[in-house]
């Protein structure tokens, strides 16, 4: 089961617009494909235009019942780029799929905390398929034993925008209320076949959550400016 429902992944990106210079992190919970990278690098390049060399992902073992031992992991890759992203000037996006939203919001959220983030550390966060709040008894369980999932408040101070994506024929994902910006996938989609990974693999979804990010990238780089 727990193969099944670990289909996911956490990046960490900046800006998607042409030419923008990024730093990217992905965390995939059904570990490497054959070539031994995230299933989420081939898409995003295509789609967003991220370049191999910017891209850069933690393994773990995918499995939900050790997200509190792997956890570490996690949080000191989202602490370097954190750090990064300051002493470039660059905007930071957090973005994971499935059960990786989980280990992004535990990863943010301790990392807060503990004071070791600040405000608005990320600028963008995109959980999409994310089984936090979801209504399914499977992601509650799961969520409940293993994620800890405490509202979007306890988060709020750290993350700039929180865009909320899923889709009604994908019964690990659900709303999360009070998540800035949430809009529901389009009702047609929810009847793709394997709908939790329609994410990223069907290009329009991928390529609206793409515009959507940059919109709120340029967003935050107009109210920096002050202009």
């Amino acid at each position: 089961m727990d193969r099944f429902f670990l289909t996911v992944a956490l990046l960490c990106v900046a800006p998607i617009t042409q030419g923008a210079d990024a730093i990217y992190l992905a965390l995939d919970g059904s570990g490497e494909d054959r070539r031994g990278a995230s299933y989420l690098q081939k898409p995003l390049h295509e789609s967003w235009g991220i370049e191999p060399r910017t891209f850069y992902y933690v393994p773990w073992s995918g499995e939900c019942r050790k997200t509190h031992d792997e956890i570490s992991s996690v949080k000191s890759q989202l602490h370097n780029l954190v750090k990064l992203s300051q002493t470039r000037g660059q905007p930071l996006v957090v973005v994971g799929h499935s059960w990786g939203s989980v280990l992004a919001y535990r990863a943010i959220l301790e990392l807060g905390r503990a004071g070791t983030i600040g405000v608005n550390a990320v600028t963008v966060f995109v959980t999409m398929g994310s089984p936090l709040n979801a209504q399914s008894r499977i992601s509650d369980l799961s969520v409940r034993d293993y994620g800890a999932w405490e509202g979007p408040e306890s988060i709020a101070e750290y993350v700039g925008s929180w865009r909320n994506y899923w889709i009604s024929g994908d019964n690990i994902s659900g709303p999360i209320p009070n998540a800035q910006e949430n809009p529901p996938t389009p009702y047609w989609f929810s009847r793709l076949i394997n709908a939790h990974r329609a994410y990223f693999r069907n290009s329009r979804i991928l390529k609206g959550i793409g515009n959507d990010v940059a919109s709120d990238l340029q967003h935050f780089a107009i109210e920096a400016s002050g202009s």
